[in-house]
């Protein structure tokens, strides 16, 4: 059985982005779902799936982001700038989530524009720091494009989403990756819904 996670941020006054995706997939049969008001919370609250459901095949963060920083609950979860080998701000929660993920989990980051394939390559970094921190097969995928409610079903992130969406640790490899644009024409070019 696949285990999901999706850890949506929690503000102290109401948020018109995140509440109604938190209030639209809080019956999720599918999918873990839980509130977090601080970046730190996150280890605690892998632990407790873990526990309870087994290792984390998927892990969903859902809150603000911009290009190379994903918020949660008001603060920043993960950020990178545009330096491959400069230090970055996560990389001790990345590090210590590892022992409750399976071997091949994918880490994804909600936040609107977290991997924007255009320059400067913050989002790009921060994917690539990322799947080195949670090592072996994991790797993560951040959103190349705004998020909101409608990417999001009753059991979390529209699976189909994914590929419009988001792009990954491994395709950040190549530094001739497209624009979004240009990604979206190779979409229509290989990939037909059906």
């Amino acid at each position: 059985m696949t285990t999901r996670l999706l850890i949506i941020g929690q503000y102290s006054r109401p948020d018109s982005v995140l509440d109604p995706v938190a209030d639209k997939v809080s019956r999720s049969v599918t999918t873990v779902i839980r509130r977090c008001s601080a970046p730190e919370e996150v280890v605690a609250i892998a632990d407790e799936v873990r526990r309870g459901f087994g290792l984390i095949d998927v892990l969903d963060v859902f809150d603000h982001g911009r290009t190379g920083v994903q918020h949660l609950g008001g603060s920043v979860l993960f950020e990178s700038d545009e330096h491959p080998h400069s230090s970055w701000r996560g990389s001790d929660i990345a590090r210590r989530l590892v022992p409750y993920l399976a071997p091949t989990a994918r880490l994804r980051l909600l936040g609107c524009d977290t991997a924007q394939l255009k320059v400067p390559r913050a989002g790009r970094y921060l994917l690539l720091k990322l799947a080195k921190a949670l090592g072996g097969e994991r790797f993560a995928l951040g959103t190349i494009a705004e998020i909101d409610a409608d990417d999001f079903d009753d059991d979390g992130f529209i699976q189909r989403k994914e590929v419009e969406l988001m792009f990954s640790s491994y395709a950040a490899l190549d530094r001739d990756v497209p624009c979004y644009d240009e990604h979206l024409l190779n979409l229509g070019k290989y990939w037909t819904e059906g």
